[in-house]
């Protein structure tokens, strides 16, 4: 490989490596979902305080862990001192997650 070569390929690099730098910087909000329903409105328009509302879903059962509003895994909550924790017990591969992000925003022209 010439010199000349050698220098664009390693500029290359740098430039690949920076960008990929910036793109793990990037913030997404993260957010556990404990439960969901669907309710008529007339029930929300009755809510107030002391109301119980109740879920499907089992105590027991692990929280989706959301980033971007796409699941990426799931865990259990715990008490960290003063505040609420998650412990991650599944979560996709890398490549899953990343494919998983990219699927927001508008669909690909066809």
């Amino acid at each position: 490989m010439a010199p000349e070569e050698s220098r664009n390929q390693t500029g290359r690099n740098q430039t690949h490596k920076s960008n990929v730098i910036r793109v793990l910087k990037i913030q997404l909000p993260v957010s556990v979902l404990m439960a969901e329903k669907q309710v008529p409105l007339e029930y929300v328009m009755n809510l107030g305080p002391g109301r119980v509302v109740e879920f499907e879903k089992p105590c027991d059962e692990l929280l989706d862990i959301l980033v971007a509003g796409k699941k990426i895994g799931s865990g259990e909550v715990v008490k960290v001192g003063e505040r609420f924790g998650i412990v991650v017990r599944e979560i996709g591969g890398v490549r899953e997650r990343v494919e998983q992000l990219g699927s927001f925003g508008p669909p690909p022209e066809t």
